[in-house]
């Protein structure tokens, strides 16, 4: 099993009583560690993942799963079809 890599600069936020319906989740940037970590990064898109912890806290990890070479593509999940919005 990979170690779990956390992604620095970037915390979810559960909603509150006080959050209109229509907002899920936040997620806060802190945009220096953001960026510093971001600038370590050697893929071209990052996939991460809001998990729940076993204490019910929200937390950001990259998904680091890779196919094996004998692991048939699967076409719904693959980054390239992910079309850049920029």
């Amino acid at each position: 099993m990979a170690e779990k890599q956390f992604v620095d600069g970037l915390r979810v936020k559960e909603r509150n009583e006080n959050t209109p319906e229509w907002i899920k989740m936040k997620l806060l940037v802190n945009r220096l560690q953001l960026i510093e970590w971001l600038q370590g990064q050697s893929e071209k898109w990052i996939e991460i993942d809001i998990k729940e912890s076993k204490a019910g806290k929200l937390y950001c990890e990259v998904n680091t799963w890779k196919p094996k070479a004998s692991d048939p593509i699967d076409s719904d999940n693959a980054k390239d079809d992910i079309v850049d919005p920029f």
